[in-house]
């Protein structure tokens, strides 16, 4: 079976698949969706940039150059994200994958489910025609802080503040918050991708393999030494980075909202599966750090070991703050609460 990857490259989303792939013996190029070449009256009807070698096993040229491949000869095409850009270029990325199903390509993530869902007024009123009421729609900042909200009932926590730190795949969101509400929002344009992003420069790796590469010393799997030295390096240095920018978030905190003391730090996110990360944090800011656990006081009945490789949920932040939303707790263990429906449609401050 012939499987590829659209999308950009070296997401963990990406890694990720392409690993899972490699374990059933599957090799998995992935393929730019912003770098796909249509034809009309002419064959292959669309060919993709892999890069150089990362050319479809078994596809033929017919005259292009080797690291491109003929999008039609694929059994299976994962689209993992369709980027922003101008109508025209979204339409004609979206019609791409229309042609591709039309000539036999079981497409996942198809392109009727993409434009199905990607506008969200669109996406509301299907779901309505299908007798389905949609309770309205978040911002990441609220539902992260309302993952963590129900812990920030006492009395004195209306004076203490907590941070949270949700670090994702390109942005991470900072959230100052305390009982009653959000005080601070800042999001900063870098994320967990980074540090893969610079562990390819340095190595002079593709980004998907130093995301396996890193995954490896996640896992305490034999890695030479002094590649994981280098590894720590550069991934320390770029911790650094988004220490320092945590840093001046807590500088600006303190300086606006004097007498508001911040507890600590809680961090979330795929970035929050770093070890490294953590220690730099730890050593920067000048408050307690800890990985957040959203399904704490939850009766999940799942077994932590199915969750990855450390066993956390802090992935889960935003998932759980958006499932909360529109339910008001009171009182006694989450579990046993009775959740009593409120307004969702009216706009919620920050």
């Amino acid at each position: 079976m012939r499987v590829g990857i659209l999308g950009q490259r070296g997401g963990w989303h990406t890694a990720s698949l392409q690993e899972a792939l490699a374990q059933r013996g599957i090799t998995a190029p992935s393929f730019p969706v912003t770098r796909l070449t249509a034809r009309l009256s002419a064959r292959p009807w669309l060919t993709g940039d892999g890069g150089g070698g990362a050319r479809a096993r078994g596809a033929r040229a017919h005259g292009a150059r080797a690291r491109f491949a003929r999008m039609e000869d694929y059994d299976v095409l994962f689209v993992r994200i369709i980027p922003g850009g101008s109508l025209e270029q979204v339409i004609f990325r979206v019609d791409a994958l229309h042609r591709l199903e039309n000539a036999g390509v079981r497409v996942v993530n198809s392109p009727t489910a993409i434009e199905r869902t990607v506008d969200k007024y669109y996406t509301s009123s299907l779901l309505e025609d299908a007798g389905l009421q949609p309770v309205g729609i978040d911002a990441v900042p609220n539902a992260l802080f309302r993952s963590f909200e129900r812990r920030l009932r006492r009395e004195e926590d209306k004076q203490r503040t907590i941070i949270l730190m949700d670090v994702g795949h390109e942005h991470t969101t900072v959230v100052f918050g305390r009982s009653g509400g959000i005080c601070f929002v800042k999001q900063i344009p870098s994320g967990a991708a980074r540090f893969s992003e610079e562990v390819a420069s340095t190595l002079g790796l593709s980004v998907p393999d130093a995301e396996s590469l890193r995954l490896r010393l996640l896992r305490a799997e034999p890695v030479d030494p002094s590649t994981r030295r280098s590894v720590v390096d550069v991934v320390t240095s770029a911790a650094e980075a988004l220490a320092k920018e945590l840093s001046l978030c807590l500088r600006y905190h303190t300086v606006t909202f004097r007498g508001k003391r911040v507890e600590r730090a809680v961090i979330v996110g795929g970035g929050a599966y770093e070890p490294i990360l953590l220690d730099v944090l730890r050593r920067h800011l000048s408050v307690e750090v800890e990985v957040g656990e959203p399904l704490r006081g939850f009766d999940s009945g799942a077994d932590a070991s199915s969750r990855g490789v450390t066993g956390s949920s802090a992935d889960l932040a935003l998932a759980v703050g958006l499932s909360l939303k529109g339910r008001r707790q009171s009182g006694g263990a989450l579990g046993a609460r009775r959740a009593a429906r409120e307004p969702v449609l009216e706009g919620e401050r920050l």
